[in-house]
C-alpha cells in the first residue's frame, strides 16, 4: 500500500494572454501593388514633354483597338488581372466549360481606402501559415461551430427545424465539420452541403486563436464590427448578397469573384454554375480570381457571389455594419469537449446519419490471426515475383516505394552493428509476407534470416508461392524464441504486441552479448510527445487502436524507457513521417473519408485512422534502435517499478505490477541523508530561495489550535454534534507534519540511488500572471531526485526533470516513477480530481509517500481556475479507493498578520482553513 499525508490550501492570480504582434507593412507598398476593379478616372493636369503626349495617344488608340477586338467576341479580358475561366478549367474537376461572360477590364491603379470598386490587393498581407486542413484541424478543430448549409444557416434538429433556440442548431466540432463537408448529399439523409462559416460574435474563442496567426492589413483597418472566417468546398460558394464594407484575405486555395454595382438586378443561384455553363452571369458582372496571399475589398451595398476553386478553400477578414442572418447565440459557453456520443446524436438527430460506421466494418476481436488470414485471402494482385508488390508498408520518397523501409533498416544496422564477420543472425518480428526477408536476403546474402508471424496465410504465402529462399519463417509469435540473434527489426509490428514490455524482455533473453552485436530496430507508429488530449482525442485515439489492432500505442520516449529497462541503450530516433513528408505527399494535407470505400476489412478503417491521427500530429512514424549494453554497472539497473506498460490508447495501465518500496531489513543502518527542516521557501532561485516566515504574503497559519480552544472558550450556545470536529485535528502545523513523516520515509525505506520527490504544480501559474518558481519544495527532497509536474505553459521551457502535463491525465509520467509525490494549493484546480488522484495512485511506486495541502475554506481564486474545496473525510476516502493507508490528516488554519488586517480589504477571507 501507498502512505498518505493530508492537511489543507490555495494558490491565487489572473489569467493572461499573450497576443502575437506583427510589424504592419508599409502603407505606400501596399497601396502600389493594388489592382483595382474599376472604371478610369480622370488624372490632374501635369506639364511632361510633347513627346509623352504622342506615345499616349500610340498607347489609346492601341487600346482601343484590343477593346474593339473584344467586344466582337462579347467576351473581354484583361490579363494581368483576370485569369480566363479556360485557364481555370484547366485546373479543375468540375466538367467547367468557357461560358460568355461579359467582364469589365481594369485600366487604373486602385487608391485603396478611398476607392469606390472593389479592390484586389496582390502584395502587403502576411497569410497565416500553416492553416492547411491538418493544421487548422489541429489549431481550432475542438472548438464547437454550428453546422451550416450553402445559404450560411444553421441546420436544426429533424423534429423542431422552425426553432432559433441554441439546443435546437446543429452543433458539431470544427474537426467534424470539416469531415462532413467531404459528405454528398443523398436522398438518404437530410444533408444538403455543407459550409464552415462563423464570425467572432458567435464564436469569439475560436475567432481569438485564429487572430493570434495574422495581421490585419493597414489600409482595411477601419473594418472592425466582426471577424468573419469562410470555409467552402470544392464546386461551392454563395450567391449574390451584399452587407456592409468588407475584406477577406484568402489563406488556402482559390476563389472566384464576382462583382455588381449597387442596385444591380440577378437571380440568386450558386456562383459555380457560371464556371461550368449551366448559368449565364448578370449583365455588367465583373469577376477576379483570388489566389492564396490576395487580399479582396469591396465598399457597402456591393453585390457579390463566390465559388471555391479548390478542396481546401479558407479566408479570414471582417465586415462592417450588422450582422445579417447571421445573428446566432453565441458558442463560447459550450464546453469545448464534444463527446463522441453527442457527435453521434447531432449526425443522427440533424442529418439521419448514422456515424456508427463500425457496423459497416468487418471486424475481427483482436484476433490477429484471423486479421490477416482474411487480409491476405482479399488479396488478388499480389505477384510473387515482385516483392513491391507483397511490401505491404507505406510507401516512401520521391520514388513512392515500399521498398524504402529496408535501406533504412540496411543503413541503420550497419551504422550500429559492430562486429566483423559473416555470420549475422537476424530476426524479422512480424514478418508479414516475408518481403524484407525476400530483399534482404538479394540484399546481404551472407545475413541468416528468420522470420516470425502468427498467421496461417502469411506462412503458406510464403513457403508456397515465393520464390526459392534460404531464410526461414516460423509459425509463432515473435515472443516466442528459440534461439539467439544477433539483430531484431519489425517494420509495423511491434505495435500489435499485446504486452511490448513482455517482448523486450524475451527478446533480451535471446539478443547476442557479443560486443558490437544485440541490435534492435522498429520502424512503427508511436503517439506523439507531450500530447494534451481531450476527450474527442482520445476517442479518435481508442477507435485507432481498435481498427489498427494496436496493442502497445506508446510514444518514443517510452519505448525507449522500457528498452533501457531491459538492459539497452538507445542509439537512434529518426521521425520518418516529417524526413518523408509523409502528410503532403502520402495525404496530400486531406482528411480521409471514414466510410469504406472499397474492402470492409477493419484494417482499412485503421488506416484511414492512421492518416487522420497523423495530419492531426497525433501519431508520429518513427525509426528506433537500441543497442543490447555488454556491460551493465549495477548503478545503472533500473527496477520494473520505472517501466510503463502501455495499453492502447498509449496511457499507462494503473494495475502495472511495479516492485514496491520495501523497508530496510532489520539489522541495517538507516539511510544517511540531511534532515528536513520544517520551513516554507519562497522557490526563486536554485537552492529554494529565501526563507519564508508564513505561507504568502496574505496569511500566517499554525492558528488551528488558538482558534479551536478559544472557540471552546467563549461558545455561548448548545454545542450540536454534526459541527463538531474532535481538537486533535487542528493540534498541528502542516509543515511540521510533512517534514517528520519525510524525515521517517528517509531513514526506514530502502530507497533506489535514482529515487524521485515530485512537486506537482510546482512552478506556480504564469498563465495567471504570478511569478514562475522552481525550487520552492526542493528541500523536501531530501536524498532523492527534485522532480516538476505542472500544466503551465512556463513548465515546458524547464530542465529535463519537468513534466509539462495536466494531472488529470499525464501520459507523460510512467507508471510507479515516483517514492514521493506532493503537492501545495494545487489539487483544487484540478477539474475531475477522481481523475488527479488516480493518476497520483499510478505514479507513485507502491510503499511510496503522498503528501498534499488543500483547501477546506478559501476564496475563489481562478489560476487559471479553481474548481474543488476538501474535507478531511473526501480527501480520505479519495485515497483509501485507491489503496493508500492514510497516516496523517488535519486542518490547519492561516489568518492574516495585523498589518494585513487592518490596511487590505478585498475578497480574501480573514480566516482560511487549509
Amino acid at each position: 500500500s501507498w502512505k498518505a499525508v493530508f492537511y489543507f490550501g490555495m494558490v491565487s492570480g489572473i489569467n493572461s494572454r499573450r497576443r502575437i504582434n506583427r510589424t504592419s507593412s508599409n502603407d505606400d507598398n501596399n497601396r502600389n501593388n493594388n489592382k483595382e476593379i474599376t472604371k478610369s478616372k480622370s488624372r490632374k493636369k501635369d506639364s511632361r514633354p510633347r513627346s509623352f503626349y504622342v506615345c499616349l495617344i500610340a498607347l489609346a488608340l492601341t487600346a482601343f483597338c484590343a477593346f474593339i477586338s473584344s467586344r466582337s467576341s462579347n467576351y473581354s479580358r484583361n490579363n494581368d488581372f483576370f485569369r480566363g475561366v479556360d485557364e481555370i478549367a484547366g485546373h479543375l474537376d468540375l466538367g467547367m466549360s468557357s461560358p460568355e461572360v461579359e467582364v469589365s477590364t481594369v485600366d487604373s491603379v486602385a487608391k485603396g481606402r478611398g476607392s469606390k470598386f472593389p479592390v484586389l490587393l496582390k502584395s502587403g498581407w502576411e497569410a497565416p501559415r500553416d492553416w492547411t486542413e491538418s493544421g487548422f484541424s489541429r489549431k481550432v478543430g475542438h472548438f464547437p461551430q454550428y453546422v451550416k448549409n450553402p445559404t450560411v444557416q444553421p441546420y436544426r434538429v429533424l423534429n423542431n427545424p422552425n426553432s432559433d433556440e441554441q439546443r435546437d442548431l446543429c452543433i458539431l466540432p470544427g474537426s467534424a465539420i470539416l469531415q462532413l463537408m467531404k459528405a454528398k448529399p443523398n436522398t438518404k439523409t437530410a444533408l444538403d452541403g455543407v459550409l464552415f462559416f462563423t464570425n467572432d460574435k458567435e464564436n469569439p474563442k475560436m475567432m481569438e486563436v485564429l487572430e493570434r496567426d495574422y495581421e490585419t492589413p493597414s489600409v482595411v483597418k477601419q473594418i472592425n464590427a466582426f471577424q468573419v472566417l469562410s470555409i467552402v468546398p470544392k464546386g461551392m460558394g454563395h450567391s449574390f448578397h451584399k452587407h456592409g464594407e468588407s475584406w477577406l484575405g484568402q489563406v488556402e486555395g482559390r476563389r472566384q469573384w464576382w462583382f455588381l454595382p449597387p442596385g444591380s438586378k440577378f437571380d440568386r443561384v450558386n456562383a459555380c454554375k457560371y464556371l461550368d455553363g449551366t448559368e449565364v452571369p448578370p449583365k455588367g458582372v465583373m469577376t477576379v480570381l483570388q489566389e492564396p496571399g490576395d487580399v479582396i475589398w469591396f465598399p457597402t451595398d456591393w453585390y457579390h457571389a463566390t465559388c471555391a476553386l479548390d478542396e481546401w478553400t479558407i479566408g479570414v477578414g471582417a465586415q462592417k455594419g450588422h450582422l445579417i442572418r447571421q445573428n446566432f447565440p453565441s458558442l463560447s459557453s459550450l464546453d469545448n469537449s464534444i463527446s463522441k456520443d453527442e457527435i453521434k446524436n447531432t449526425l443522427r438527430d440533424c442529418f439521419r446519419i448514422n456515424s456508427d460506421n463500425d457496423n459497416e466494418w468487418t471486424w475481427f476481436d483482436g484476433n490477429l490471426n484471423a486479421y490477416y488470414n482474411k487480409l491476405e485471402k482479399d488479396k488478388k494482385n499480389r505477384n510473387p515475383q515482385v516483392i513491391g508488390s507483397y511490401a505491404v508498408h507505406r510507401w516512401m520518397g520521391p520514388k513512392k516505394s515500399t521498398l524504402e523501409h529496408y535501406h533504412i533498416l540496411q543503413k541503420a544496422i550497419s551504422d550500429h552493428y559492430g562486429v566483423d564477420g559473416s555470420n549475422v543472425r537476424v530476426l524479422d518480428g512480424g514478418c508479414g509476407l516475408g518481403a524484407a526477408l525476400m530483399w534482404f536476403e538479394q540484399a546481404e546474402p551472407k545475413w541468416e534470416l528468420t522470420g516470425h508471424t502468427i498467421s496461417e496465410e502469411q506462412h503458406r504465402w510464403i513457403t508456397e508461392k515465393l520464390p526459392s529462399h534460404r531464410f526461414e519463417v516460423k509459425l509463432q509469435s515473435y515472443n516466442d524464441l528459440d534461439k539467439e540473434y544477433d539483430v531484431m527489426y519489425s517494420i509495423e509490428a511491434l505495435i500489435h504486441s499485446p504486452n511490448v514490455t513482455e517482448t523486450f524482455i524475451e527478446w533480451s533473453k535471446h539478443l547476442s552479448s557479443n560486443n558490437g552485436a544485440g541490435v534492435v530496430a522498429i520502424i512503427d507508429d508511436f503517439l506523439a510527445e507531450n500530447l494534451d488530449l481531450n476527450a474527442t482525442d482520445k476517442e479518435e485515439v481508442e477507435t485507432f487502436a481498435k481498427s489498427w489492432v494496436a496493442n502497445s500505442l506508446v510514444t518514443p520516449k517510452q519505448l525507449t524507457q522500457i528498452a533501457e529497462s531491459v538492459g539497452w541503450e538507445f542509439v537512434e530516433n529518426r521521425d520518418l513521417g516529417k524526413e518523408y513528408q509523409v502528410n503532403s505527399r502520402n495525404y496530400h494535407n486531406t482528411m480521409p473519408n471514414l466510410s469504406p470505400d472499397g474492402s470492409t476489412h477493419q484494417g482499412f478503417l485503421g488506416g484511414k485512422w492512421r492518416q487522420r491521427l497523423m495530419l492531426r500530429n497525433i501519431l508520429t512514424y518513427n525509426l528506433l534502435v537500441f543497442r543490447k549494453k555488454t556491460t551493465i554497472r549495477r548503478d545503472e539497473t533500473r527496477q520494473l517499478t520505472d517501466v510503463p506498460e502501455a495499453n492502447v490508447d498509449g496511457i499507462f495501465k494503473t494495475e502495472s505490477e511495479c516492485l514496491p518500496i520495501l523497508p530496510l531489513p532489520n539489522g541495517n543502518e538507516p539511510s544517511q541523508f540531511k534532515e528536513i527542516t520544517p520551513r516554507l521557501m519562497s522557490g526563486l532561485g536554485a537552492d529554494g530561495g529565501k526563507k519564508m516566515d508564513c505561507i504568502s504574503g496574505w496569511y500566517c497559519c499554525n492558528k488551528g489550535l488558538e482558534w479551536f480552544d478559544s472557540m471552546e472558550k467563549n461558545r455561548n450556545v448548545r454545542k450540536e454534534s454534526y459541527l463538531q470536529l474532535p481538537r486533535e485535528l487542528f493540534q498541528h502545523h502542516y509543515v511540521d507534519i510533512f517534514a517528520r513523516r519525510l524525515n521517517k520515509f528517509y531513514r526506514e525505506m530502502a530507497l533506489d540511488s535514482k529515487g524521485r520527490f515530485l512537486d506537482i504544480g510546482g512552478t506556480g501559474s504564469t498563465a495567471s500572471g504570478m511569478t514562475q518558481v522552481t525550487s520552492k519544495f526542493q528541500h523536501f527532497a531530501g536524498p532523492l531526485e527534485y522532480w516538476i509536474l505542472d500544466s503551465d505553459i512556463g513548465a515546458k521551457s524547464l530542465n529535463d526533470r519537468t513534466l509539462h502535463c495536466d494531472i488529470d491525465h499525464c501520459p507523460e509520467s510512467g507508471d510507479c516513477l515516483f517514492d514521493v509525490t506532493f503537492s501545495h494549493t494545487v489539487l483544487e484546480h484540478a477539474k475531475r480530481p477522481w481523475k488527479t488522484f488516480d493518476t497520483i495512485s499510478r505514479i507513485t511506486k507502491p510503499g511510496g509517500l503522498t503528501l498534499h495541502l488543500v483547501p477546506f475554506s478559501y476564496q475563489y481564486h481562478a489560476t487559471p481556475e479553481d474548481h474543488w474545496r476538501f474535507s478531511h473525510t473526501a480527501v480520505q476516502t479519495l485515497l483509501e479507493d485507491r489503496n493508500f493507508t492514510v497516516w496523517d490528516v488535519g486542518y490547519d488554519l492561516c489568518t492574516k498578520p495585523p498589518h494585513v488586517l487592518e490596511n487590505k480589504i478585498d475578497e480574501h477571507y480573514d480566516i482560511i482553513w487549509l
